[in-house]
């Protein structure tokens, strides 16, 4: 079993919380530190961007690059302060420059250069079900962009944004109560004019950019992404490490720190991390990572034994 539910493990493991408190939150609190300590068995996703503005975005379910492809070549995944050391933002750069870490901003793709008004909500693609939005049950979401000179503050009114005059960039975006996924669009009813997608739930929109310097435009980028953690709120949401023992001692562990005992916590922290060891060396067989020295330098992309 490579995925399981909260439902699932509601049922198997809801004896090892503290009497009267919740379920969810208690695994919420094991799996985010699981994630954190490496990348286990399910725990990578990939996918394919255009990058021919020069950038993408990574989707809210990836926390970074592992691997990069850029039109059918392996790029190296450099450093948010690559820049700083290396060429600087707008210096030349070699064909194999690979990808740069450009931090988090709030939407995935920029407005045009001339700027908007007004702005679209839409079911995202991925939505469950086609439900509009709809500020009446509660959903709200708000937008500060910036124009020539100041802020400028938009909140949904029915399914659009309007700022009181253009903005040529958003500089915070927040949103609560949303019941389903949202497209924030430029064009109502044109997909392919999507800024941002975000929801369910209450937050503040952030998302992992990447520049790609070599990039044309007709380029794309394929990646092998670490998966994030999005904390599990229902029953049939799903939840990627599915190793009970594991689990029964990151609960353990998280029970032993509410109760300040440090000391037992670490040791089933310890015991939760050498079984998902054992159960990643046993889910690569044969595929064991191998040492690869890089004798004439960055000129050869390399293949890091990471994974």
């Amino acid at each position: 079993m490579h995925a399981t539910t909260l439902g699932q493990l509601n049922a198997q493991l809801s004896g090892y919380v503290a009497p009267g408190q919740s379920f969810a939150p208690s695994l919420n609190q094991a799996l985010e530190a699981i994630y954190g300590m490496g990348t286990w068995r399910d725990l990578t996703i990939e996918g394919t961007f255009k990058c021919g503005s020069g950038y993408f975005s990574l989707p809210d379910q990836a926390e970074n690059i592992l691997f990069a492809v850029v039109d059918n070549q392996p790029a190296r995944v450099r450093s948010l302060w690559q820049d700083y050391r290396t060429v600087g933002m707008s210096g030349d750069t070699l064909l194999n420059y690979g990808l740069i870490d450009d931090g988090f901003r709030p939407v995935q793709t920029d407005l045009p250069t001339a700027g908007v008004t007004d702005l679209f909500v839409a079911p995202a693609a991925d939505a469950i079900g086609n439900v509009a939005f709809s500020a009446v049950n509660g959903e709200q979401i708000r937008l500060v962009g910036y124009g020539e000179s100041n802020y400028l503050l938009a909140q949904t009114d029915g399914t659009s944004l309007e700022f009181p005059e253009t903005v040529t960039g958003i500089h915070e975006f927040q949103y609560s109560g949303l019941i389903n996924r949202y497209d924030i669009r430029i064009i109502a009813n044109d997909p392919s004019t999507t800024i941002a997608t975000v929801g369910p739930g209450d937050g503040v929109a952030r998302f992992r950019r990447y520049r790609v310097p070599q990039a044309t435009p007709q380029s794309f980028v394929h990646v092998l992404c670490k998966r994030r953690f999005i904390p599990v709120q229902n029953d049939n949401d799903a939840i990627y490490i599915s190793n009970i023992p594991a689990l029964k001692h990151a609960l353990l562990a998280v029970l032993a720190e509410d109760n300040a005992d440090l000391e037992r916590s670490e040791i089933h922290w310890g015991k939760c991390r050498q079984i998902l060891d054992e159960q990643l060396d046993q889910y690569r067989g044969p595929a064991r990572p191998s040492l690869d020295l890089q004798l004439a330098g960055d000129g050869i992309i390399g293949v890091s034994n990471f994974m």
